[in-house]
């Protein structure tokens, strides 16, 4: 019975995630066009995240999602660098499109709102998943599982995007004869 309330209590206050990471970053030294690409982020996500719990069925809660990305940003995110394509700063990560920098907890990557999700995630993540017995296999097999995470990560973001979603269907109404 306890349950029933709480998620009748759920459905009746909804938590202002936005709010929430607004309290995040104004701790945090970031500029405004990396709050604003955050801030976007959070609204495609809770936007699509909808479409992708009917698709994808084992995964966590939209609010246990939401609040996993704002908790890494919170602790794991010190400095968010967004560069542009041919710029002076866009030399620090050189040929690649972003530079995460675990012991530094800074970010360097492209103004891209999957690039910046998929870096928040991976500078989340734990080098060692397998333990020190399989010494040999650990830092593959722990590469590979966080690949796989950071990837899963962004998929809300990447796959659900009602908005993107809507323009491609759009764009390709257009299209055919």
């Amino acid at each position: 019975m306890q349950k029933k309330n709480e998620k009748f209590l759920e459905k009746i206050v909804k938590k202002d995630y936005n709010n929430e990471l607004e309290k995040v970053l104004e701790k945090k030294n970031f500029k405004e066009n990396v709050k604003s690409i955050l801030l976007s982020i959070l609204y495609k996500i809770e936007t699509s995240y909808k479409d992708y719990r009917k698709v994808k069925k084992q995964s966590d809660t939209k609010e246990e999602f939401i609040e996993r990305i704002i908790q890494d940003i919170e602790n794991n995110c010190d400095e968010i660098i967004l560069v542009k394509p041919h710029s002076e700063e866009s030399k620090i990560i050189g040929e690649r499109t972003f530079l995460v920098e675990k012991n530094k907890k800074r970010i360097i990557c492209y103004s891209i709102e999957r690039k910046l999700l998929y870096c928040i995630s991976k500078i989340s993540k734990n080098n060692r998943i397998i333990s020190d017995d399989y010494f040999l296999i650990n830092k593959t097999l722990s590469d590979l599982i966080n690949v796989g995470n950071n990837i899963n990560t962004v998929e809300p973001l990447r796959d659900f995007n009602r908005i993107f979603m809507d323009n491609y269907t759009k764009r390709n109404r257009k299209c055919r004869p």
